[in-house]
């Protein structure tokens, strides 16, 4: 290993992030096979196909629970499909990710240019996500992102010849692979391949299924619906796809120079473009939705918390800088703190809030929420929010950390786990000081922080909270 010269040993932080995975026996690793495989294979799925009962049991959970987040295929002419094959049972996740991987390689899916076959691709990634496969998932969205192109997903242009119900389905397939796109940069923080070619595809109707079945052999023109339909979920994330894809595009190196990195993502994040996009979606998409509908209530809550990441996901940079640093006020880092916390409430309360639901949020651990949390632990003493603070790592850490460390995240979990043994040893240090504290020290009434903290709380989520301090960060 290269060395600059002498300076302090990092092997033993850095050890936590070689060690063996464990397997829980769930899933297979067995995807890369499917990569070697360069000929189309001859193979029988029998023994894996669930019978004609649990075809129609699983299509009506699919369609109920699922469909309404993931919009790629067509109701109707997915359950004629599915009718034509029945046998065998399914029983088992790993089950259906080795039939998965067997049925793409009969096709041989590297070189097909069926679109169904790529519907069948992404759907797979999905699940991937949702069993906490995020590493193996992100890898291969590139090669989602490979074949789309190659089928032409991207431009408009090549849908001359095709249905109007056609070019849906295409548009469908394309902006599923950026929402994918999405989840792998918030999984790893690796920008997606999906966010770098440019594209011309229009997003979907807002339409529901039934409406299209006018439309799979001619070439009309299609009104949207206005209100919500199934379709208004898909919608708004591809446009929060585009959104977050112009947030990245320009890069400030941080250096020590806070102001000018502040000043620098100040207009975009805060007075000009993300709040006229806010504004935008919240007009088009979110003004009529009825909060009292499961799947609407997701639409809005989703939404909101997108627009509160930004904000961390930009300002977060400031951590980065020495405690002392002056260019970097207390003030800006109690927001970053704030926000940390309530974007891992939220998702909490959007993973058990919604039972139906919840193989959506599975996997909607907030990495950098926690890790910012975490960070602030480490450095923080006699604030108020310390305790709401180890209230939600708790949470985390008992239940999340356990399954995810037995998982293919479990590389994404180790340095939050070593964050966390370190924010353990001083929470420990700092109770032991405070019990021979208390000994001594006679107990003294405090302030009431209980309003200070319900006011960040209902507000937390809106980005002009932290505009609302005369200073919010150094000029």
């Amino acid at each position: 290993m290269l060395t600059a010269g002498p300076g302090p040993d990092l092997s033993a932080d850095l050890k936590y992030l070689l060690e063996k995975e464990e397997s829980t026996g769930t899933i297979e690793d067995t995807f890369p096979l499917l990569l070697l495989s360069t000929q189309s294979v001859d193979i029988n799925l029998g023994n894996i196909h669930p019978t004609r009962l649990q075809v129609h049991l699983l299509c009506n959970i699919h369609f109920r629970n699922v469909d309404p987040f993931i919009k790629l295929v067509h109701k109707t002419q997915f359950s004629f499909d599915s009718e034509q094959f029945w046998q065998g049972v399914l029983d088992h996740s790993a089950r259906f990710q080795k039939a998965t991987e067997l049925a793409l390689m009969g096709p041989n899916f590297l070189r097909s240019h069926s679109l169904v076959t790529l519907e069948a691709f992404l759907l797979y990634l999905a699940f991937l996500f949702e069993y906490r496969r995020s590493i193996q998932a992100s890898a291969l969205i590139g090669l989602a992102a490979s074949i789309a192109r190659r089928l032409g997903l991207h431009q408009e242009e090549h849908c001359s010849d095709l249905s109007t119900w056609q070019v849906e389905m295409r548009r469908r397939a394309w902006h599923y692979l950026r929402i994918l796109g999405t989840k792998a940069l918030e999984s790893i923080g690796t920008e997606s391949e999906t966010f770098k070619p440019a594209h011309n595809t229009a997003l979907l109707k807002n339409l529901p299924d039934s409406a299209w079945e006018l439309y799979q052999t001619e070439q009309k023109a299609v009104l949207p619906e206005h209100g919500f339909t199934e379709s208004k979920y898909s919608i708004v994330q591809s446009e929060l796809a585009s959104i977050l894809q112009s947030l990245l595009d320009p890069q400030h190196p941080l250096l020590m120079d806070v102001t000018s990195y502040v000043d620098f993502h100040e207009s975009r994040i805060h007075e000009s473009r993300t709040q006229q996009e806010k504004a935008r979606i919240t007009q088009t998409y979110l003004r009529d939705l009825d909060v009292t509908d499961p799947i609407q209530s997701i639409v809005l809550m989703t939404t909101e918390l997108f627009f509160s990441k930004t904000f961390l996901v930009v300002h977060q940079a400031l951590l980065r800088l020495p405690t002392d640093t002056a260019q970097t006020s207390q003030d800006s880092r109690d927001k970053l703190f704030m926000t940390a916390i309530a974007l891992c409430e939220i998702s909490h309360n959007l993973e058990f809030g919604y039972l139906d639901f919840q193989w959506l949020f599975r996997n909607y651990t907030q990495w950098l929420a926690i890790a910012v949390t975490l960070t602030n632990l480490l450095h923080r003493s006699n604030d108020p929010n310390i305790p709401r603070a180890w209230r939600r790592i708790d949470i985390i850490f008992e239940k999340h950390s356990q399954d995810g460390m037995n998982s293919g995240d479990a590389i994404l979990w180790r340095p939050l786990v070593k964050l966390w043994s370190d924010a353990m040893l001083r929470r420990k240090t700092q109770e032991t000081f405070k019990a021979v504290d208390a000994e001594a020290t006679p107990i003294v009434p405090v302030d009431d922080l209980g309003q200070i903290q319900e006011a960040v709380s209902k507000n937390w989520w809106d980005p002009l909270l932290f505009n609302a301090t005369p200073s919010p960060f150094p000029t």
